[in-house]
């Protein structure tokens, strides 16, 4: 189950944008106006989930890749018996950082979209049993390469690499983050993730509809 998710720079979303997704265990729903972003995070889940390229935000153009390092990051809980071995101890890792961590754990900057989390996370924890789930933030950035977005502070270094951690280090580097590239596979290899965009289904009914030579109708289904 998906969470939540971050955005940076990608498709209508300029900057870190923290976007919860549900406070239920068997309920999702994205509510808006037109244009204010539902479909950008559809399209942006379904670049992480099937590994496409993602649409990134104009602003990439003007400021560069290096400065605004777009990424999406879904916060996903999966069932710690679908996990084996080595990806379980990568899952366990994330998932303590992820329960545990606190805004002190980041960097100022951070801290707003931290703060937004972890509200999030609390309120779903009271109303929903966790114990049997892994609560996993991992992400791709524009590259396709693994990313932990805020979540990769001094926190994770330590439980990353536990008493043999640099005492400076105050995240992991580029290198040790795609030591998490497998955990990342697996969450692709269970969850099935299918975005059919409307106005592709409504092209496609009129495709038909031409090779039939019938008219087009719309029902209320």
């Amino acid at each position: 189950m998906i969470l939540s998710v971050i955005l940076r720079y990608v498709k209508t979303y300029k900057g870190i944008n923290y976007v919860p997704l549900t406070d239920s265990s068997n309920l999702c729903g994205l509510v808006g106006d037109n244009g204010v972003g539902k479909s950008s995070v559809l399209e942006a889940l379904d670049c992480f989930f099937n590994a496409k390229s993602l649409n990134l935000n104009i602003a990439t153009k003007r400021s560069g890749i290096a400065e605004t390092k777009p990424h999406v990051l879904p916060i996903i809980f999966i069932k710690k018996a679908t996990l084996k071995d080595n990806i379980a101890k990568l899952a366990e890792t994330l998932d303590k950082l992820a329960r545990t961590i606190t805004e002190p754990d980041v960097t100022l900057s951070n801290r707003p979209f931290l703060k937004e989390f972890i509200q999030h996370r609390d309120l779903f924890m009271q109303r929903n049993n966790t114990s049997g789930e892994y609560l996993i933030p991992i992400g791709v950035d524009h590259n396709g390469q693994v990313t932990l977005s805020i979540f990769n502070c001094r926190k994770l270094v330590e439980l990353y690499f536990a008493e043999g951690a640099d005492g400076s280090a105050t995240a992991l580097s580029d290198k040790d983050v795609t030591q998490f590239l497998p955990l990342l596979e697996s969450i692709r290899e269970q969850i099935s993730y299918i975005y059919i965009f409307r106005k592709k289904l409504i092209q496609n009914h009129l495709q038909n509809c031409r090779q039939m030579k019938f008219k087009p109708s719309w029902g209320n289904h």
